[in-house]
This record gives structure tokens, sequence and C-alpha cells, in this order.
């Protein structure tokens, strides 16, 4: 196969946007995209590969295994292996868990499946996940199993060309991204059938290119410079925020195809693509894609808050230096036949997998070792249970509507705690009150306390945000059959704006997000109200956008002052500034109490806003109370009796 230096440089044009995009670099919000780009140019090579060597009789499936195989497995074995390590030393049981299923999933090239169950690729938590990036190898790797073995089933019955297949296979494939986006975004995201669309764009180049008599595709200035254009664009103007890999993945992709087909090495764009600079990195992309991400990954774990830019730009130049050692030293000297013959590469890459396997088994199988020593006097089990999960009164009270006897403390309450994990999170704080009002729990992760509206898209599927309009429905309806509720207490993030809306109706709402929030919520309290309750809303501890429960353990564990991780009140989150505006302008129509009050007694001076009690987190993530700290804030502040007599001072002038 000719080889062309352009490509080699367009390899450059994919990774850098995907490294910079990782560190932070808000220029290059949309340089996920460099992954889609990397698609089309597998797409086109492997598909080039397997239909030359048709034409000539010489393809055999055994040899391109075994050439795929010197190609990935080298270098991807080092830098996972080089992980393993730091992930003992610095993770937290839960994430090591995570880790060692990662260490299974990489060799059984199921990554992509394993990331689209345990996280959204665009939320903090994923960036924590050293071997998060191994998803895009494994759809080229499930890609390398199946699509060879089409292409020789196709060669051998010849019922239907290869390009009308391909062309085939691609429509339906980017028809099930478009539909996947409304109905599971992170499948959408992570798998094959779902991406096979961008590689099939590559392949059908090939088959274009190769075609029986073609003549050479003449080089086309404009094209290919539209090209380069396409996928600048994508880089610079995508965000974590754009629908992706839907319809607008065809501008990077059809970018990277234009750019294939008519930037040939007489263009400006194909010249530019193949100086040096650009193919020195081309060269290297490979290993610099896999060292980049573990890198930026534990930077993180190893950093109280977030890291610094200039620290992420030098790991991202470090990850470019240990790109050129492995390229040298390892991806180089494995695909050398003469230094490792084909059974060499095979034992190697069979044995590397049952050990990776062996050691991933061991880890998650041990709940990530939480008997770790962490520091001298405490193990990593301790982080854990700082950190658990606060479901309030039972984990049986995050699901859809339920009247269960785990998720009330009498059987007659006079209180109703409704919302998603932020009404969860208050459950405790309730129960440690002075004032012992008795108060059921109706909560569901991600259902907003509100009538006929749900969010919806991103962390909130359309099926899960139908279930969260039929709780609200459920929990209005038993509200009115109720005597012997006085108090409905809502609580919700109340970031509403960053989300689409669903009506009751079926209606997704993109714009004016905020004044049809404030609507629903006005007539949720007139509803409540209707039915002599009084409804009071708890505005969301502050938050500033970290982690601020794993900042609390990090500073423990790296023995750094916990005090660190205080913060003033205005370095709080544009959410948590939008939520207190949004609670600002319901003031008039129904009461609410301030967690930020609470958390932040001396608000507007130079006090700071205390994370931590007598050693432990009041924190447990970015935003949630943990469950010591929930109990805290109940304990010195009586949480259920402010908010009973906050309620029943308003409800009394009205």
């Amino acid at each position: 196969m000719e080889y062309r230096r352009e490509i080699d440089g367009l390899r450059a044009v994919a990774v850098l946007p995907v490294i910079l995009f990782h560190a932070g670099v808000e220029l290059f919000s949309g340089g996920f995209v460099g992954v889609d780009v990397f698609f089309v140019i597998s797409g086109y090579l492997i598909t080039s590969i397997i239909l030359k060597e048709q034409q000539t009789g010489a393809f055999s499936l055994v040899r391109f295994y075994e050439r795929r195989a010197r190609r990935i497995l080298p270098a991807l074995f080092l830098v996972v292996i080089a992980c393993i390590p730091f992930a003992w030393i610095w993770l937290l049981p839960e994430d090591l868990k995570s880790f060692g299923k990662s260490l299974i999933a990489v060799p059984t090239f199921t990554s992509n499946i394993l990331f689209a169950r345990e996280s959204d690729y665009f939320t903090p938590l994923a960036e924590l996940k050293p071997l998060l990036h191994t998803w895009s190898l494994a759809v080229e790797e499930q890609f390398y199993v199946f699509f060879p073995i089409l292409l020789i089933l196709a060669h051998k019955w010849r019922t239907v060309s290869n390009g009308v297949l391909i062309a085939a296979i691609g429509i339906i494939s980017l028809c099930l991204a478009q539909w996947g986006l409304s109905t599971n975004p992170k499948i959408a995201f992570y798998f094959l059938p779902t991406r096979a669309w961008e590689l099939m764009i590559g392949a059908l180049i090939a088959v274009y290119v190769l075609r029986p008599n073609a003549k050479k595709v003449a080089s086309n200035e404009l094209l290919g410079a539209l090209g380069l254009v396409l996928i600048l664009v994508s880089v610079f103007a995508f965000t974590e925020a754009t629908p992706f890999p839907g319809l607008y993945a065809l501008i990077p992709t059809i970018g990277t195809g234009l750019i294939i087909l008519f930037a040939q090495a007489d263009t400006f764009v194909g010249r530019l693509l193949a100086t040096r600079a650009f193919v020195g990195l081309g060269l290297i992309s490979y290993s610099a894609y896999l060292w980049h991400h573990p890198l930026f990954a534990f930077a993180r774990h190893r950093s109280l808050d977030t890291p610094a830019l200039d620290l992420m730009l030098g790991l991202a130049a470090l990850s470019i230096f240990l790109a050129y050692i492995s390229w040298r030293y390892v991806e180089r000297p494995f695909r050398d036949k003469k230094k490792f013959s084909q059974r060499q590469i095979f034992i190697l890459s069979g044995a590397s997998s049952a050990a990776l396997i062996l050691v991933g088994v061991t880890i998650s199988s041990n709940d990530g070792f939480a008997s770790r020593s962490a520091t001298d006097n405490m193990a990593f089990s301790d982080f854990d249970r700082m950190l658990a999960p606060n479901h309030g009164l039972s984990p049986a009270c995050d699901h859809q509507f339920t009247l269960t006897d785990e998720c009330t403390t009498s059987p007659s309450p006079k209180m109703i705690l409704w919302g998603d994990s932020y009404g969860m999170h208050l459950a405790p704080a309730l129960e440690s009150s002075e004032t012992n009002i008795p108060f059921r729990q109706h909560t569901m992760s991600s259902c907003i306390p509100v009538t006929g509206l749900s969010i919806v898209g991103n962390v909130v599927s359309p099926s899960r945000a139908e279930r969260c309009l039929a709780q609200g429905t459920n929990v209005l309806d038993w509200l009115a059959t109720q005597n012997t509720i006085e108090y409905v207490v809502l609580a919700s993030p109340f970031t509403y704006i960053k989300f689409d809306l669903l009506t009751a109706d079926g209606d997704v709402i993109t714009q004016d997000k905020e004044k049809i929030a404030l609507d629903h919520l006005k007539a949720t309290v007139e509803v409540i109200r209707a039915n002599g309750q009084k409804p009071i809303f708890v505005a969301p501890p502050p938050n500033t956008g970290v982690d601020i429960g794993r900042c609390f353990t990090r500073a423990l564990l790296f023995a750094a002052d916990p005090q660190r991780c205080d913060f003033s009140p205005d370095q709080m989150s544009a959410d948590s500034q939008q939520a207190y505006r949004l609670m600002s302008q319901l003031s008039e129509h129904a009461p609410f109490v301030s967690l930020k009050s609470l958390i932040c007694p001396s608000e507007g001076s130079a006090e700071t806003c205390e994370v931590s009690i007598d050693g432990l987190p009041l924190y447990r993530d970015d935003g949630h109370l943990s469950i010591t700290g929930s109990a805290y804030i109940g304990k010195t502040n009586d949480l259920t009796g402010l908010i009973a007599t906050t309620a029943d001072a308003f409800w009394a002038n009205k």
C-alpha cells in the first residue's frame, strides 16, 4: 500500500485536540472529535489493506490479526501495566475496584461496554478513570474482529458490492446513533453499532479509490482545505453539550474524508500535513493517546482540587515524550517480524492478556482492597465510609413511588421529604434534629420535585424522564389523599437551565427553561396548598464545582491540610448561584431554607464555608452531603425545626 505522509500528519490533527481537551484547555472545547478523525482514518486504512490483499489473493485473517496485535497491544499493555502501581497507591477502594474491572475490559476489547455502564464520558467522574480512553480502542478492536470477516463473506458470495454493503451499514449505524441520542446517549456514544458509520466513511473512500480500473483521484485544493476547516470548526466550536455522535459528527468525519480523498501531497493542506512536525507527531500519536489520559487522571486523583492548567500542559508534554520513548523502544521493535515471530506475538499477547485479567479479577473481587493502609492510622476503608452513598432512610427510597415502611419514620408522618438525590441526603439531617416531626421520604435520583416536568438528556434518558414524570404525579396524587401531612419539603439542586426539560405533554423544552421551570414550580406549590399543606423548598449546599468530598479525603491521604478544601461564598459555582437565584425568584410564592446560610454562617465576610467538622467531611462529592455531614447539620441547626417554623411563619400570612 502506497505510503502517504499526509495521513500520518492527519493523525497529529486528531491526537493533539484530544490531549488538549482532556487537559482542560477551554479553546479546544470540541477536541474530543479527534477520536472521530481516528475512526475515519482506521476505516480507510484497514479496508484498503483488506481489499488490496483480496485482489491479489494474499489476504489471510490470521496475518491480519497478527498485524493488529503488533500495532496495538505492546504499547497498550505497557501503559496499562505502568498504571497499576499508581492505582494501588492512590485510588480509593471504589476507584480501584473500577480500575480492576477496566484491567479485565482492556484485553477483552470491552472497555466501551464497561464505561457505558459506569459513567458518562463528559462527567468529572469519568476524568478520574485512568483507562477511560481505551473505550475507543475497544470500538476499533471490535471493528477489526467483525469487519474483515464481513468482507471475506462478501468477497466469497459476491451477492452485493462492497460499496453498497458498506454504505448500507453506515446509513443504518448513523440512524442508530441519532436515535440513540434521544433514547440512551451513553450507548450511542460508546458502542460500535452507533460508531460504525464513522469507520464506514473511511471504508467507503477505500472502496472508491480501489474500484476496478479506477484512475487516481485528482487533488483538489478547495475540497482539501474545506476538510481541514470542518475538523477545526468542530474542535473549536463543539462543546460537551453538542449532541454526539449523531448528525453533528458528520462535520469532522466528512472533513476527514475530504482530506483523505483530495488533500494529496501536491496541495497546500497535503504539504502542511506532510511537514516534519505533523508527521513526527502523527507517528507517535497512538502512544501519545495511550499515555495522556492516565497522566491526567492520576494528577486529578493526586490534587485536592482541579489541577492547574500549567500542570496539565506539562503532563501533556510528558505524554508526548513518553510516546516517543514507547514508539521507538516498544512499538517499532514489536512490528519487526525479524525480532518477534508470529508465534511469539500471539503467545506474548495471550500471556499478557491473561495476566491483566487475573490482576483485574483479583482487585475487583476483593472490592478494591479496602483494608490497604492509607495513612499511619487510617485504612482506605475509612475513606469509603466517609464518602458512602447517602440514600437517606434506605436505598429502597431511591426508586419510583413506594410506600414501603423503610422510607418512613412513623406510620403517621406529618412531613414529606420529596426530591431527587438532594432530597435523599437531607434525611439524616431531619432524623438528627432536636425537633421530632415524623416524615416519609419520597425520592428518586435525578427526578425533580415538580409537577409535569422532568429534566432530560445527558444523565437522564427519555425513558427515565418519563418515570420521573410519573413519580411527580404519584407523589402529588398520594398527597391529595393524606390528612395528616402538614409540611411538604421539596429539595433539589435546582439547576434546571443546564438541561433540556420534558413536559407531561411530551414536549422537549430547549428555550426559556428558567421561566418554564419557575412556572411549574409555582404550579406545584399551588397544588400542595390546595391540599391544605405547607410547601417549603430547601436550597442545596453551596458548591464550587470541585469534588469537595474527595478533596477532604485526599487531604488526609496526602497529609495536606483539609482546610484547603474550604471556600468562601463568592467562590460558588455558576450552578450554585443559579439555584439560589431561582429560590429568590420563588420567595414570594413559597418559603425556602438556605443550606448556604448554615454551612457559611458568615457569608459576605472573610469567613469561609467549612466543609469538614471534627475530622469528618460534610460533603460526599461535589454537592451532596455525606451521611455524617447531613446529621451534623441537622443536629447543630435543628433543621427540622427550622423548616417547620419557616413554613409556619410564611404561610400564616397567606
